[in-house]
């Protein structure tokens, strides 16, 4: 009940209309605050976001499902959990059609918001990796349903080398 009373959960638009009600003018200005004032929170939380981004191919990263947790008693901003992967994994079949080989297909997927390439929002990410192979392997292997193309993709980007330092063995 205590943390109900604390946490508020806001959009990163909110965010930065919280930020221009307390005096930042531009989205810049906002951005600019993040780094000065939170820069933690940008270098690793939306960093590493946007690198399991690029390990699942979510294509439907907007700024309606970034969220922020904002403790209005210590006045901190930290990034809520994940959630709305629905276009991940080449789950499309309109785009991605399943009689292509996913080898082509993960060619044609665009990363959102800051950048169309994940390579470029993979290049944001400086951390530890943090994605357990041996553990994901092993729930793919577990599920109780079948995981249709979404295990392939997954094997497929375990392999990628673009995305080796995002995963521990």
């Amino acid at each position: 009940r205590l943390l109900s009373h604390q946490l508020h959960l806001r959009k990163i638009t909110n965010f930065f209309d919280q930020l221009h009600s307390d005096g930042w003018h531009s989205q810049r200005d906002c951005y600019q605050f993040l780094f000065v004032h939170h820069p933690r929170m940008l270098s690793h939380s939306l960093s590493q976001m946007l690198a399991f981004d690029a390990f699942i191919l979510n294509e439907d990263r907007h700024t309606n499902n970034i969220l922020f947790l904002y403790d209005s008693v210590t006045k901190i901003w930290k990034l809520a959990p994940l959630f709305d992967h629905g276009l991940s994994l080449l789950s499309d079949i309109k785009d991605y059609p399943l009689n292509i080989p996913i080898s082509i297909l993960k060619r044609k997927v665009k990363a959102k918001p800051f950048s169309s390439a994940f390579s470029k929002q993979l290049a944001l990410y400086q951390g530890d990796p943090f994605i357990k192979r041996n553990l994901l392997v092993q729930k793919l292997e577990e599920a109780p349903y079948h995981l249709n193309r979404a295990k392939d993709v997954v094997l497929s980007q375990l392999q990628e080398r673009s995305l080796q330092r995002l995963i521990i063995d």
